[in-house]
């Protein structure tokens, strides 16, 4: 399996939402917190309108220079996304997913590892995780990264429930 790791295109908007849809679906979804199949559905109903496409694609050709979006291909189609951004006082992994039916498979790592290269060696790098995604901790433990002691709010979903997280910290290459 020949996994290709690239900076995202503009074309690749709609397949970049497919991930993101098939990801969440599998995991965010989650009884104790109110969080249904129906809410994950209501937050990308609009994401395969043209005018929502037309404007991802937009903003995907003019990022800033301290943000990217990888993404990961097997056999040409998408398989996983990773944004990241090179703050000013820190950096941050602020999205890794990757196909349920491909993960395990170290595309997030490879991912990780690309996302790893663009951002500043020297400052921490933070990601916010849902509090109950144990297999998403798990990961970023493998990675480096601890529990940070900073509060993290819930990410509020539109229909109004939240997913509460909590934030994790790589700390610098540069000691």
């Amino acid at each position: 399996m020949d996994i290709e790791i690239r900076k995202a295109q503009p074309d690749d908007v709609l397949e970049i939402q497919e991930v993101l849809y098939e990801t969440w679906l599998a995991t965010y979804p989650n009884k104790n917190y109110g969080i249904t199949r129906e809410c994950i559905e209501e937050r990308f109903k609009n994401r395969r309108e043209s005018n929502w496409i037309r404007k991802r694609k937009e903003y995907v050709t003019h990022l800033p220079t301290y943000e990217c979006y990888f993404v990961a291909l097997i056999d040409g189609k998408i398989i996983g996304v990773c944004r990241a951004e090179a703050g000013h006082t820190s950096n941050w992994l602020r999205a890794l997913y990757v196909l349920p039916s491909c993960q395990r498979q170290g595309i997030g790592k490879a991912l990780w590892l690309r996302a790893k290269q663009f951002l500043d060696p020297g400052k921490v790098t933070r990601v916010l995780v849902a509090s109950y995604n144990e297999q998403a901790i798990r990961f970023y433990h493998k990675q480096g990264f601890i529990e940070s002691s900073r509060f993290a709010e819930a990410f509020k979903i539109k229909t109004g429930v939240e997913i509460p997280q909590i934030e994790l910290i790589r700390k610098s290459d540069v000691y």
